[in-house]
């Protein structure tokens, strides 16, 4: 592997591949990152320094994304490139170097191991959490300015689609009220029979008005 004029002196101790295959990061001595251009290895592209104390352990959490074992004890998730330290994830007690980092083959979680003769494991749920909300929020429509975009009314687009220019066409066999002429008809002919039918039933409540009275039954009782 290249070595860079200004970390000539400085021991690389530890190595993850990110960017789909693009770039290597080296964990060193002096607890600086090393980012390097694969296949250019003459000098290292980018040295992002953060750690206290030399990183002895990488591992790739996804392709932006690096935990690191540093000899304070600490693990630390990093991304690379924008380079940020994102948070401490754990530590090992006292302060105890950690050696080995091994991840999950579904990244839920992570094994360290330290000269404090200990395995640990740590619940990764919570970067998987962070991703889901990032696709969420992604997923969200766009808003207007006043607020989500509504949906287009139906009833508001047939109106457009039967308007050109501001003014509204009529349809064939349609009044400028709206009323089809067909409706107009059927109207007529509803009310008409409607009239029909309450003649009817006065002249038959006549009739048997009349029926009682020659019997000398009160009419009018028998209404109410």
């Amino acid at each position: 592997l290249g070595r860079s004029e200004d970390d000539a002196d400085d021991e690389l101790l530890s190595v993850a591949v990110v960017k789909n295959g693009k770039k290597a990061v080296c964990g060193s001595q002096s607890g600086v990152l090393a980012i390097w251009s694969w296949g250019y290895w003459s000098d290292c592209s980018d040295r992002f320094p953060g750690h206290p104390e030399s990183v002895d352990a990488l591992v790739t959490y996804d392709e932006d994304t690096v935990i690191t074992g540093s000899s304070d004890g600490a693990l630390r998730i990093v991304s690379v490139l924008p380079n940020k330290l994102l948070g401490v994830l754990g530590e090992h007690e006292e302060g105890m170097p950690v050696e080995r980092l091994a991840l999950a083959e579904d990244r839920s979680l992570l094994a360290s191991m330290s000269h404090d003769a200990c395995v640990k494991l740590w619940d990764l749920s919570i970067l998987q959490d962070d991703e889901g909300d990032d696709d969420d929020a992604a997923a969200v429509p766009e808003q207007a300015a006043g607020g989500f975009e509504a949906a287009p009314n139906s009833k508001a687009a047939a109106a457009a689609d039967d308007s050109v220019g501001g003014k509204r066409q009529l349809r064939v066999g349609e009044s400028e009220d709206g009323v089809s002429d067909d409706d107009s008809s059927d109207g007529e002919g509803r009310g008409s029979s409607s009239r029909q039918r309450k003649k009817k039933r006065e002249k038959t409540a006549m009739s048997k008005g009349r029926g009682k009275a020659g019997k000398g039954g009160n009419f009018f009782a028998d209404l109410l």
